[in-house]
């Protein structure tokens, strides 16, 4: 008798477990059986971009002078001068990286690897917290082109 109540518990166990585990009616179709695919919610509202021939605005040429040697355009020139200018590099370095006695060495032509110069410049490198520039001073865009003014100099 325990043995037939046993068998009975285990197969309305089973049978309410497998009921509980099947399709729902609200994921499938009641007369073919498939399963229907989930809705899916944006989360943001979708991107409204013109296409560039439908942008308005003025188009203008711009004529960039290449430095075969560095690899550098006039207006990536442009761009490290003005970055050098608005960090104040010549107060110490002099205008045009010669050096300024008793402030600032000599960087005019640099050879030292863009790696150990952007590390001075956003660590310090042991030469003080003046040449700390965190990257909303200069970009890693303008690091680059200011590094490349540097080398231009002579």
């Amino acid at each position: 008798m325990r043995k037939r109540v046993l068998q009975v518990v285990l197969i309305s166990s089973a049978l309410i477990l497998l009921a509980a585990c099947g399709r729902s009616s609200s994921n499938s179709n009641s007369d073919t059986g498939a399963t229907a695919a989930p809705t899916v919610a944006p989360t943001m509202p979708a991107a409204n971009f013109a296409a560039v021939s439908q942008s308005a605005g003025v188009i203008t040429e711009t004529l960039v002078v290449s430095d075969t040697e560095n690899n550098t355009s006039t207006s990536d020139l442009e761009r490290g001068a003005a970055a050098y200018t608005k960090n104040k590099c010549g107060d110490c370095h002099g205008a045009n990286g010669e050096g300024v006695a008793d402030k600032g060495n000599v960087i005019a032509s640099t050879t030292l690897p863009f790696e150990d110069f952007e590390t001075v410049l956003r660590t310090g490198g042991g030469l003080g917290n003046e040449h700390i520039f965190g990257r909303s001073a200069i970009s890693p865009g303008g690091m680059t082109a200011l590094y490349d003014y540097v080398k231009s100099l002579k």
